[in-house]
């Protein structure tokens, strides 16, 4: 699974509808891939559909699109 998220189409591999997702002090790609991806091995595929070459490019406030539909927050 790893080898094929490192080099796949990442938008064909996680879908071409995506959100926003404002990067958080503390967050890391791993994280983030498994909080909203449910996977932290999808983080490969996150950089990649960012257009990001590496996990140390992430800075606070910057916005990700996140592949699928967005989580409602429980009421």
């Amino acid at each position: 699974m790893v080898l094929a998220s490192m080099k796949g189409d990442a938008r064909e591999q996680l879908g071409p509808h995506n959100y926003p997702y404002t990067v958080r002090a503390g967050d890391t790609i791993d994280g983030i891939a498994q909080r909203l991806l449910g996977n932290r091995l999808k983080a490969y595929q996150l950089l990649r559909y960012n257009d990001l070459s590496a996990p140390a490019q992430l800075a606070v406030g910057q916005v990700l699109r996140i592949p699928g539909e967005q989580r409602r927050a429980e009421p």
